[in-house]
């Protein structure tokens, strides 16, 4: 009787995960910016708090110099963005002669391998991109970033509005603040030191839209495991229009990868240690998961997510042997089948 109930309860609750799920999927159009929200209260709060404690000004004048702050970061990021690509842009014309002995050399190794790949065909595929359908879709993932980054700065000041005031206490939700907190500071400070140093490099060797590059290895390198391939791997088609298959090249390829290698493998393994108290295959897990419902914001947000449902399912008896389970510990599994 006693295991026919286990079982039930198993049941029940991996139909309530299901719906849950499909609720999530769903409801992303408003999950996504408020998750990405309270994010970003765990980040500014420690700011926000200095501020008003510290400083000793008012709330709204505390968060109103922080957000500043932060608007003022991204206005001038973005600045910096567009002034590198209207660079790249006015000298693109250089790159011609580049460009057709690249397409060349692409020909010739796709023969000597038994493909016949004509440089013509890759050259008209250029000059048509970008199609219609290409700007449309990127003409709505634009205006879509637009109002989602709307919304998360509306739900985050009104989440530290509501932190200024509310001085209750909530022993789960300091609990996640703290971890995720610490996480996400961390995190923040292994991905400026990478992409500082990725414009570095790209900057040395004369690499167009290096500040671009170097921003976009900073975001993506908030997504474990791939964000930092994906980042690495961005800057090479301009290296290679630039530098051709010369020692700049893979001298510069070399650097990037050195530098991601240490600082991905070394150094934030061992300032984090295992705070998270997540297995690698449950962040694996967690990555695909939130990055299937939720795409993109979904795996920047998968790690503090995942550690979050963890802390979660240990406040409770019944719920215990999953979070050991999303730590590596199989041994609840056992005790289930018995």
């Amino acid at each position: 009787m006693e295991k026919y109930q286990r079982l039930s309860a198993i049941c029940l609750l991996f139909l309530s995960a299901v719906a849950l799920t499909v609720m999530l999927s769903l409801a992303k159009t408003i999950l996504i910016p408020f998750t990405l929200a309270i994010f970003v209260f765990f980040i500014f709060s420690p700011a926000v708090a200095y501020l008003y404690n510290k400083v000793n000004l008012a709330p709204p004048v505390a968060i109103g110099l922080t957000f500043l702050g932060f608007i003022l970061t991204v206005v001038i990021t973005v600045f910096l963005i567009n002034v590198s690509i209207n660079s790249f842009l006015k000298d693109a014309g250089k790159y011609t002669k580049e460009l057709r002995s690249a397409t060349q050399d692409v020909s010739s190794a796709g023969e000597e391998v038994g493909l016949k790949v004509s440089p013509w065909e890759i050259r008209k595929k250029i000059q048509e991109f970008p199609s219609p359908e290409f700007v449309e879709w990127f003409v709505s993932k634009l205006a879509q970033f637009v109002t989602t980054s709307f919304l998360v700065v509306v739900f985050a000041l009104f989440l530290m509005a509501g932190e200024s005031v509310e001085k209750k206490d909530y022993p789960i939700f300091q609990e996640i603040k703290f971890h995720i907190g610490n996480y996400m500071g961390l995190k923040l400070l292994t991905s400026a030191a990478t992409g500082v140093l990725t414009y570095i490099v790209l900057k040395v060797f004369n690499i167009e839209m290096a500040f671009m590059f170097a921003t976009l290895t900073f975001l993506l390198n908030f997504i474990p495991n791939f964000g930092s391939v994906v980042a690495g791997l961005l800057p090479a088609p301009i290296i290679f229009l630039q530098h051709s298959f010369g020692i700049e090249t893979f001298a510069c390829l070399g650097l990037m990868l050195v530098i991601h290698i240490i600082i991905g493998n070394v150094i934030e393994p061992r300032i984090q240690g295992d705070s998270m108290g997540l297995h690698p295959v449950t962040v694996l897990f967690g990555l695909t998961f939130w990055g299937t419902i939720w795409g993109v914001p979904g795996m920047f947000m998968a790690v503090p997510i995942t550690a979050s449902s963890k802390i979660i399912l240990e406040k409770f008896e019944f719920t215990k042997p999953f979070a050991r389970i999303l730590e590596g510990d199989l041994r609840p599994l056992a005790s289930m089948k018995a």
